[in-house]
């Protein structure tokens, strides 16, 4: 069997765009000075986000602030944040096999509204910033539930591929379809990297294939 942990922002949805409009706005509107811009963000993720924000000199109140500020703009626009295509049906057959987490900076039920929107099913929990503001932590966490299991994290920043180093992954897959460019997650040592939803997907089935293959040898 295998672990499977995604992170949400970038690699399941194209968020970039609508932060980059809209969140950099609700910073500004509480107060936050240093994320103006998409750009600003996107450096932001080279580590875990709030501890980047820490050393940035950024109040993790404002953070909050903003998040809730960001989280009622887009449902009062009711802006709708797009879906890679491909990437619901890969999650949804993917945790028909194995037991499959979403790690995430987001809220817990803007991922969860997501899911169900898409009908993305078998994701066993979200691990949103509620409960959690460290990624390795809760990699740990969930890691410790399947003592042995050989985990792999999906992520879209050299932030979360280093804190799934940190959290003890075994193999961690950057994606380049997200917040940062191939050139950037190289700097985090990524054991794969996808430019293409068909390599992840070929991947993972792969994945599923040799483990269904095991189980019939024994």
């Amino acid at each position: 069997m295998a672990l499977i942990l995604w992170d949400y922002d970038g690699v399941l949805v194209n968020s970039m765009e609508i932060e980059g409009k809209y969140y950099t706005a609700a910073c500004q509107e509480a107060g936050i000075e240093q994320i103006r811009t998409y750009e600003d963000l996107a450096r932001l993720c080279e580590g875990n986000y709030y501890e980047e924000c820490v050393k940035a000199g950024i109040d993790l109140k404002k953070v909050e602030a903003a998040t809730g500020i960001f989280e009622k703009t887009i449902k009062d626009r009711n802006c709708q944040i797009p879906v890679f295509p491909g990437i619901p049906e890969i999650m949804t057959a993917t945790a028909q096999q194995f037991p499959s987490y979403i790690v995430t900076s987001n809220s817990s039920i803007a991922v969860a509204a997501m899911l169900k929107h898409h009908q993305i099913e078998g994701i066993r929990e979200i691990l949103g910033f509620e409960a959690e503001k460290s990624k390795a932590k809760k990699i740990s966490y969930v890691k410790a539930l399947f003592p042995g299991e050989k985990t792999y994290f999906i992520g879209d920043t050299s932030g979360d591929i280093l804190e799934a180093h940190a959290g003890g992954v075994d193999v961690t897959i950057g994606v380049t379809w997200g917040w940062h460019s191939a050139e950037v997650l190289t700097y985090s040592h990524p054991d794969y990297l996808f430019h293409e939803v068909s390599e992840l997907r070929d991947f993972l089935y792969a994945l599923s294939d040799s483990t269904n293959d095991a189980h019939i040898a024994n």
